[in-house]
């Protein structure tokens, strides 16, 4: 049930289960700095790439209900399949779905709107921005802290899918961009982006957030049976693979990301060590199947399907007992946090075998901001 509408509200643009943590901490710093009151109404809009997480009883519903339940001021609204499908689809106009979100929230006064970036050519994040003129705008990074510039329609290749791209800001007086981010690791590290002044959370914010969010996690984990113990089994130790999802992004092909996750557990894992496979959210059954074949060597496991959708960094314990294996930002995220060695695999030579050509260079600078934040956080953790 929604609060009062005539007090101010915030909104926050939820697309993946794990943004939850760098939105509601940086919703919390945001008021501490404007002298706003914590428990000030909040808005979580919920939209999913992929639509039939939509679905009454999909795992990103179960999982977001689970992750806010310690936030009493914070007001779900996650639109139905068919809202998801029609209304609100990536093809319709920005000005359709535009009105969509004011028709749905017409009662409400919105005083920030918080998003990960307005970098896809989907633009939700934009249609927000228009939906809330006065707001101010603010985004968090794609977590937990790349800070991309606005899609542009002429990255698009295809020159029909342009024109496509192009015709639905039609209607638009201009676009808008944020003027802040509130960040828990700077990628840029100059304090300034495409999407305004940075501001860093403090590292004990963060914590606390992720506290409340695992208080309200405690009854789902629960009912999964996911700790230490029952993970290794007999085994000695426990490895798990972090996955990413660099083929469906069109980062690289579905065998070269095979071959790649293949390579590094041969330099990060043995047999004597239970490897566990923690899909990235919405990785596909058959590209599991697969590097399961691809692993055989070690017996892996995947964590069941809705514990392997929850991130995690929901599960302390096992992040702290096991040894991380990341390929993406995860590994500064999660040393930053528990103060831990991560072994991040990725390296420039794997990044030049295994990727597109024309994705090469994008991977190389991504990839450096992230050991470079590692090697801050090696020395933090000294």
């Amino acid at each position: 049930m929604f609060t009062d509408p005539a007090l101010k509200h915030s909104i926050l643009l939820i697309s993946f289960p794990h943004q939850l943590l760098h939105a509601l901490s940086a919703l919390k710093y945001y008021r501490m700095r404007e002298g706003i009151p914590e428990q000030a109404p909040a808005i979580i809009l919920a939209w999913a790439f992929q639509s039939s997480e939509h679905a009454p009883n999909s795992s990103f519903r179960t999982i977001l209900d689970s992750a806010i339940r310690d936030f009493r001021f914070v007001t779900l609204i996650i639109p139905t399949l068919q809202e998801r499908r029609y209304d609100l689809a990536p093809l319709r106009t920005l000005i359709h779905r535009v009105a969509w979100v004011r028709d749905r929230l017409h009662s409400f006064t919105i005083d920030a709107v918080f998003f990960a970036h307005d970098a896809s050519a989907d633009r939700t994040a934009q249609v927000l921005m228009q939906s809330f003129p006065e707001s101010n705008a603010i985004c968090f990074g794609d977590p937990p802290g790349f800070l991309y510039p606005q899609f542009h329609s002429q990255h698009q290749r295809n020159f029909i899918k342009r024109l496509i791209w192009a015709s639905r800001a039609r209607g638009l007086s201009s676009l808008r961009s944020p003027a802040l981010s509130i960040v828990t690791i700077d990628f840029n590290d100059n304090g300034s982006s495409a999407c305004g002044d940075v501001l860093v959370l403090p590292r004990s914010l963060v914590v606390e957030t992720l506290a409340s969010i695992h208080r309200g996690m405690d009854q789902l984990k629960e009912g999964l049976h996911i700790d230490y113990k029952d993970l290794a089994g007999k085994s000695k130790s426990i490895t798990i693979l972090l996955l990413s999802n660099f083929s469906e992004s069109g980062l690289t092909t579905e065998n070269n990301e095979l071959a790649l996750y293949s390579e590094i557990c041969k330099e990060f894992s043995s047999t004597e060590a239970k490897l566990i496979i923690k899909p990235h959210f919405g990785t596909s059954p058959a590209f599991l199947k697969k590097l399961t074949n691809c692993l055989s060597l070690y017996s892996p496991e995947i964590l069941p399907s809705l514990a392997g959708q929850i991130p995690i960094e929901f599960f302390p314990d096992l992040v702290k007992q096991s040894n991380i294996i990341s390929v993406s930002s995860s590994s500064a995220l999660l040393s930053h946090l528990f103060k831990k060695q991560i072994s991040h695999a990725l390296t420039a030579n794997r990044i030049k075998q295994y990727f597109k050509a024309d994705r090469v260079a994008y991977m190389l600078d991504a990839n450096q901001a992230i050991e470079n934040s590692l090697s801050l956080c090696t020395k933090d953790n000294l």
